[in-house]
């Protein structure tokens, strides 16, 4: 199993910052790519700036709460030829206290964060498994590493999708396919407030370049920055009666 330098590249949820700066990273080299979000004008502003350096930016939309929209994603891949590559982008961070305030964004967190990206990889599985070879980046987070209570329903959402990238890649073994999930910390969003101690907060040019950096490598769980391993080898490693006391 080797990485496919030329494949076409699918990107869901195109218009998030790090989606745009690892679009940035492939237009360095040659490639097709489908970008994929929910709001036309700006996919096709998108386009408009990696279209001279890609072969072929095309764009699709797709509301990731409206499951009759996914076909549309599928049928825009299987009109390319050879491998793909998929990059998932796909997400929602309402605060804490905001979900406390309104238990209905349980859902919609769970679904932006999880269910949306399962059932659409789960949609492109048979066009991947007849292409024969491929990878699929999987962007979690840090924060599924273990409730925390500044976080718990939205870290729920991210341990559910690092559970379902663990299990499509051991059921993709021999199949030629790769699935490797990526788990950032903190990263600056432009116009907001940092999201976490400045000493800890990343721009997302640099994580986007090691994402791509340990897919040619076909990593299987890649922190970002490497020093959240360590970090949240740490926090994992606490016991439960220390955990919940600290205000991690």
């Amino acid at each position: 199993m080797t990485f496919v330098q030329d494949a076409t590249w699918l990107i869901l949820g195109a218009s998030s910052p790090l989606a745009r700066a690892f679009v940035a990273e492939l237009t360095q080299e040659t490639c097709q790519v489908i970008l994929a979000g929910r709001t036309e004008a700006t996919l096709r502003e998108i386009a408009s700036q990696v279209g001279s350096s890609c072969s072929s930016a095309r764009t699709v939309t797709f509301d990731m709460r409206d499951p009759t929209s996914f076909g549309d994603v599928v049928a825009a891949c299987a009109e390319t030829d050879g491998p793909i590559n998929v990059a998932v982008f796909l997400g929602g961070q309402p605060t804490q206290a905001e979900v406390d305030a309104d238990p209905a964004l349980i859902a919609e967190t769970i679904t932006d964060n999880a269910v949306a990206a399962m059932t659409l990889l789960h949609g492109l599985v048979p066009l991947l498994r007849a292409r024969g070879a491929g990878t699929i980046i999987g962007i979690g987070s840090v924060v599924g590493d273990r409730g925390r209570r500044k976080n718990y329903v939205y870290g729920a959402g991210k341990a559910a999708f690092h559970t379902y990238l663990s299990g499509l890649r051991s059921a993709f073994v021999g199949t030629g396919l790769h699935v490797m999930t990526v788990k950032p910390g903190y990263i600056q969003r432009p116009g907001q407030p940092a999201p976490g101690p400045k000493w800890l907060v990343t721009e997302p040019e640099p994580v986007a370049r090691k994402i791509l950096q340990a897919a040619k490598s076909q990593r299987n769980v890649v922190y970002v920055p490497g020093y959240w391993r360590g970090i949240m080898y740490a926090v994992r490693s606490l016991p439960e009666a220390l955990f919940k006391r600290t205000k991690f």
